[in-house]
Parts: C-alpha cells; structure tokens; sequence
C-alpha cells in the first residue's frame, strides 16, 4: 500500500526541482525592479519622458525572455524527476499486487505456479517493471497526463511573473510620486513579489508553482496506482479492496465519499457494472507471454461462488470523484483484497483522535509555509544586487524572523508528536 509517508518520500526530489524553479523566477524578478529603478535613479523620475520609456522597457518581454530561456532547461530535469517518481510508486504497488496473488493462490489451493518474479529496486522504464500490456499503459498514460500538467503550469510561468513585475513596479513608481524614498519604494516591491512566490494561471485559478505542480504530481501518482489496481483486479478475478487508513484524514460534516475518514481502512466490493469501473471491465485481456497465470487465476476465482456482503466501493468511497478516494490530494491508497488472506479488522484511527490530528498537521502545514514565505523573502534580499544599508538591515531581520519561526515550528512538533518535513522548509 503507497502511504502518504511513501508518497512524501518520492516527491523529495519534484518537489526539489520545482524550489529550483520558483527561486529562479523570484531572483529574476527582484533583479530586474532592482535594474529598473537603478535607471532612472539618476534622472529626474517624474519627466513623462523618462517614465514612459521606463513603461516601454518593462513591457518589452525582456524578463518573460530571460524566465522562458531557464525554464526550458529546467524542464527536463523536472520531467524526470517525475518520472522516477511514478515508476518508483508503481513498482512498490505492483510488488505488493503480486504478494497478494500469491496469498490467494495459496489460501485457495488454485494450484497456479507464478514465474519466478524480480523487481528491480529502483524502477526507470516499463522493462524493470512485471506489469502487463494493460497496467503498463495506463501507468504511462498517466505519466504522459501530469507531465504535460506540468509543462502546461510551467509554461504560465513567464506571463504570469511579468505581469507581477510590472505590477510592483507600477507600485513602487506611486510611492515614489508619493513621497516615499527610492530605496523604500524598491524595498516594498520586493518584498511584494517574494511574500507570493512565482506565481502561475492554471486552471481558472492562482497558485504558488510549488503547490500547483506538487498537488498535479501526487494526484497523477496516486491515480496511476488506482488504475493499476483496479486493472490487476479485473485481470486476476479479484472482486474486493481495502482502503489505506492514516491518522489526520480529510473530515467533513457529512458521512460520505466526501469524509475520508469515515470510509478509511474498510474493506469494499468491486461493481464491474457501476458507471465508475465499467471501463475496466472492458479491457481486452491476453495470455501475455509471462502473465498466462492471471487468465487462470481469473478463471478458477469465478468458478468459486462467494457473495460478498462489503459495501460498494464507488458508492461509498467515491472513486473517480475529485473528492473521493485518490482524487486531489488525496493521500489514500487501497489495494486488492480477497476474504481469508487478511484479517478485515477494522483499523481505522478513532475518529475523534483523527480529528484532532488533523487539526495539528493543519496547523503545521501553516506553519511551514509561513516558513517558506520568510525564507523566500530573504533570498529574493540576498540575491538583487543592491547593496544597502536598508537591505542590509532588512536581510538581518529577516534572519532574525527565520531563526524564530523554525524554532517555533520544531517545538510544535515535538510537543505533538509529529514528523518535521524538513523538506517542506526548503526554499
């Protein structure tokens, strides 16, 4: 079963490549304000000449450019490391989905001898993978999907950080007029762009890119290993699953799909004719060179007459659904399950006990950006290129502020017994 902890681990190095990203453009833009008021700092600002070249210059696209030119040598390096992630993920899923074969073929006395199997420890492409036609498709497909998430949210980028450019420029051209000194007006405008981030369009919405790409990553993932699941149910004659069960689910007033910790760590049945697996039902099934075992699994499970007396596993966990189980962000899992191979003991957290660990990660999940916020900030300071006795002293502060909230957030995991994600804190 992929736990969140799993999941969290082969995200490391996405979400690493996509801190990369979101330093990048945030240096960029802090150099480029720095840049352009450097320019006129010299002149007389309020000529109507002098600010509309200045206008001229900050819609000219030079900093979408120089953002576009990085971007796609990041890209690729991105794309891997997204890649590795899902062939990592699936590998420990299908590794489990053959233990689990061999557990009903044993239980049942099937009388069916499995080829001799080996996994490769870290999974690259679909040949280290013992995976059929159907579940190799589909972990691809899915791969191919979230990639193209990726690249298409990336691709935003470049639009979405001039417009933030020009907007704190035009801020900082107010304060000016204003009365405010130059060094305080570049000083906010800094500090406007890092509080964000790099920000990006997608989907009718705004996003900081880490949260966007991170959230497209670990659905995609956590869906590619549904799909095999599911597929490997319907090849191997497999008619049950089981959810994961973690402490701090989702929770939500009502007793639905919708609440995930009401329908975590049960047992539900598989409806080949529900609107949500019927198109699994359908797949074309072959005696694959190597996988003529699954045909006769599927066989010799139909020939035993069991009525299962579990809940419908779409109905009540609302697979395919957005909100439902591996939909996004979700951070279950569930994998195959046939009476009498597992004890269908019921390990769900208390509910009340759940509830309140989720309002603690909440907290820290709060926590952690505020976190990366601060650290943002300051190395947009670090890296401007102006080198002041204002941003001096604002780049202490900013230390001083970092220093506090870490200390603050490390006492808050250890006074409620939870995990630092040290790797959350990056920036």
């Amino acid at each position: 079963m992929i736990t969140p902890e799993y999941l969290n681990q082969i995200m490391y190095d996405v979400e690493e490549k996509i801190v990369e990203v979101d330093n990048y453009i945030i240096k960029k833009i802090a150099q480029r304000i720095v840049k352009t008021f450097e320019a006129v700092e010299e002149t007389n600002l309020f000529i109507p000449s002098t600010q509309a070249d200045v206008r001229k210059l900050m819609l000219s696209g030079v900093l979408y450019e120089d953002i576009m030119i990085e971007l796609q040598k990041i890209i690729p390096n991105l794309s891997g490391a997204i890649k590795d992630a899902f062939y990592q993920s699936a590998g420990e899923i299908n590794k489990q989905n053959i233990e689990i074969s061999q557990a009903i073929i044993k239980h049942e006395n099937l009388g069916i001898d499995l080829p001799d199997i080996k996994f490769a420890e870290y999974p690259k492409v679909s040949a280290d993978l013992y995976m059929t036609k159907a579940e190799i498709m589909a972990l691809e497909s899915a791969y191919r999907r979230t990639n193209q998430e990726m690249v298409n949210i990336v691709h935003s980028m470049p639009q979405k950080a001039n417009i933030e450019y020009i907007q704190a420029c035009d801020n900082a051209f107010m304060r000016i007029k204003a009365g405010v000194s130059y060094q305080t007006a570049v000083i906010d405008a800094i500090k406007e762009i890092s509080d964000k981030g790099a920000q990006v369009e997608y989907a009718g919405r705004s996003d900081n890119i880490e949260v966007a790409i991170a959230r497209a990553v670990r659905t995609g993932i956590n869906q590619a290993n549904a799909d095999i699941t599911i597929i490997g149910c319907a090849e191997k004659g497999i008619n049950c699953v089981k959810t994961s069960a973690h402490m701090g689910a989702r929770v939500t007033p009502e007793n639905n799909f919708t609440n995930h910790s009401w329908w975590q760590g049960k047992v539900y049945s598989l409806d080949w004719n529900s609107k949500g697996l019927s198109q699994y039902k359908n797949i074309a099934y072959q005696n694959e060179k190597g996988f003529e075992w699954t045909a006769q699994m599927r066989e010799k499970l139909s020939e035993i007459k069991q009525k299962y007396d579990y809940p419908d596993f779409v109905e009540s966990c609302g697979f395919g659904n957005i909100q439902g189980i591996c939909g996004i962000n979700c951070r279950h899992s569930f994998y195959q399950f046939h009476p009498g191979i597992q004890l269908n003991d019921d390990d769900r957290p208390n509910l009340d006990k759940n509830e309140e660990f989720y309002k603690k990660t909440q907290k820290q999940r709060r926590m952690e950006v505020s976190i990366r916020d601060t650290k943002r900030e300051l190395q947009a300071f670090k890296s401007c290129g102006l080198k002041t006795k204002e941003v001096r002293a604002e780049i202490t502060r900013l230390s001083d502020k970092l220093k506090f909230k870490t200390n603050k957030y490390m006492d808050f995991c250890r006074e409620n017994n939870l995990k630092p994600r040290n790797s959350a804190l990056f920036v």
